[in-house]
């Protein structure tokens, strides 16, 4: 198996494309705090993802499960992977500079939370 030692042009333009997205995601999300709630703010992304996919779902009429073991970890999934951390990133952004949210948001909360509860503060010193 050969290695990639050089990325072609449209290999860039997709990175390129995918780093403006990131990070037009968290200034529009500091934006946005200005007038609405954190919570508010999740449950506007979530929504308008949901809607999306659900279009795409009847789009290529996927069959849905029925299990409601499987709605259940799908319920937890969400809670996990959405609504806990990007509403404590919201909350932070409040406070914090969107770039160090995005960065924040990119090492996950559970690494975050350990540096800040690991590390003393000025004021401590």
């Amino acid at each position: 198996m050969s290695t990639q030692k050089h990325l072609s042009p449209s290999v860039w333009a997709e990175l390129f494309l995918l780093a403006v997205l990131w990070g037009a995601v968290f200034f529009a999300n500091r934006i946005a705090l200005d007038e609405i709630g954190p919570l508010t703010l999740v449950a506007h992304r979530t929504l308008w993802a949901a809607l999306l996919l659900w279009l795409v779902i009847f789009a290529t009429q996927t069959p849905l499960p029925r299990s409601p073991r499987l709605w259940g970890a799908f319920l937890v999934m969400g809670l996990l992977n959405n609504l806990i951390p990007f509403g404590l990133l919201n909350f932070a952004q409040l406070t914090i500079e969107s770039g160090l949210a995005s960065i924040f948001c990119r090492h996950g909360v559970g690494r975050v939370a350990r540096r800040a509860f690991s590390c003393p503060t000025s004021a401590s010193r």
